[in-house]
């Protein structure tokens, strides 16, 4: 499966998506003027957990869409 990032709360968003079953986790690629990013939140969170879920960064839906229309079918 794959969960979305859609708030900065993108750690809390990880920890979900890997409980989830999700495979990857697709976390906006923001410049963060204070902080972490979104997508570093993510990552440093799915390290935290020991995740094998993909964590990829976007910064439109086209960038996903490319993502996923890369992958080899299961």
């Amino acid at each position: 499966g794959v969960m979305p990032a859609l708030s900065s709360a993108a750690s809390v968003l990880a920890v979900t998506g890997d409980t989830a079953g999700a495979d990857i986790f697709f976390a906006p690629a923001d410049e963060a003027a204070n902080g972490p990013s979104n997508y570093e939140e993510a990552l440093a969170a799915a390290e935290r957990i020991g995740t094998a879920m993909r964590i990829v960064p976007v910064k439109r839906v086209e960038d996903a869409l490319r993502y996923l229309q890369a992958l080899e079918p299961k």
